[in-house]
């Protein structure tokens, strides 16, 4: 009922005199029928969206997928060792990396029909929280055998079941899916599990026309756009013609002072440091006269920060990656189906470029 109301949501913002966004709608009512799982929804879009790119969707809780993990599963149940090793890992990055998964004793859910629930070792039995199931080591045991689709990795074990069941070569991912791969590799090595090479994915930036546009006007590289605010404004200021004026005047100021210190200099030495500390005042008051010039020309200038903001507002939206901020459906409602054509064109799978995308052609 929940991600029918989400769907239902999400519809009411399409049009469907648009046929784009007309598929969509047709595929949102499809998966989210009111009667698939969660899983069963995200299959059916996936595959309508990137299918014909060539794609394979498993079901991880197949029973015959399930048992080629369960010595991973087995281990977790009667060791606990997970947690340990993990975090001894996490403290080795801590000083470069965030924290992105926290280990616990059992990484483990027990799923049976609507139930998905921790388990947790409490003295010589293991219970599903939240619920009057539980087992002795042999019950457990038992359990596993017979039902190995009941259990479930969480996000510790994850990666591990994967690499399990579809070993690869590489994991191409974002920052921080890097992150939290890297605090597995231990637990990789304790169960023998191929750890697969890492690389980091290029980020993604779409910039529409007017906010292409306005980053042509205010003359504005890829690099700048990237600049918080303030920062981003100072530059753009300092390109003012009364800033560009007042540096012409303090280089003239700086050029006369060092030929006062170097004529100071063949009088005495006492002179000379008299005219350096001169030099070095005058030099203090130039970075007043030019912060005051930047503090009138930034209250005069109302419509530049605004320009400023708004194009802060797509490239940084809430002062974070567009990526983790917007979802795809902004894009979609602009570019349609489009836009998956035109990121297969210009992404590099193994690219380290920040890729921006401005003014999209249409394919």
């Amino acid at each position: 009922a929940d991600l029918l109301e989400m769907a239902n949501e999400i519809i009411a913002t399409l049009n469907e005199s648009n046929a784009d966004e007309k598929y969509l709608i047709g595929l949102l009512r499809q998966a989210y029928n009111g009667k698939n799982t969660l899983a069963e929804a995200t299959r059916i879009i996936v595959n309508a969206l990137f299918g014909k790119y060539g794609l394979l969707v498993i079901d991880g809780d197949d029973i015959e997928l399930k048992k080629a993990f369960m010595p991973v599963m087995k281990h977790e149940l009667l060791f606990q060792d997970s947690q340990q090793i993990v975090n001894e890992t996490i403290t080795e990055l801590s000083s470069h990396y965030k924290v992105q998964a926290s280990p616990r004793a059992i990484n483990l859910f027990y799923l049976k029909e609507n139930l998905r629930e921790r388990i947790e070792k409490v003295g010589e039995t293991w219970q599903v929280i939240n619920t009057a199931i539980a087992f002795s080591e042999e019950e457990l045991l038992h359990e596993l055998e017979q039902h190995p689709d009941y259990f479930s990795p969480n996000v510790i074990l994850r990666p591990l079941y994967q690499e399990t069941i579809l070993p690869n070569i590489a994991f191409v991912g974002g920052g921080g899916e890097l992150a939290y791969w890297l605090e597995l590799k231990t637990l990789f090595e304790k169960h023998s599990i191929v750890y697969p090479v890492l690389f980091l994915r290029n980020s993604v930036l779409w910039l529409n026309k007017k906010t292409t546009n306005a980053i042509e006007k205010l003359r504005l590289s890829d690099d700048d756009i990237f600049l918080n605010k303030e920062k981003l404004f100072t530059q753009i200021v300092m390109k003012n013609e009364a800033m560009l004026a007042l540096e012409k005047i303090n280089n003239a100021i700086q050029i006369n002072y060092t030929a006062i210190i170097e004529l100071s200099n063949s009088v005495s030495s006492t002179l000379n440091k008299s005219m350096l500390a001169h030099a070095a005042k005058a030099k203090r008051i130039e970075d007043r006269i030019r912060q005051k010039f930047r503090a009138h020309i930034k209250r005069n200038d109302d419509e530049l920060m605004s320009k400023i903001e708004k194009m802060k507002e797509q490239v940084s939206p809430n002062g974070t990656l567009q990526e983790r901020y917007d979802n795809f459906l902004s894009i979609y409602k602009l570019y349609g189906m489009n836009m998956f054509d035109i990121l297969m064109k210009y992404q590099e799978g193994f690219g380290k470029e920040f890729l921006i995308l401005k003014e999209i052609e249409r394919i």
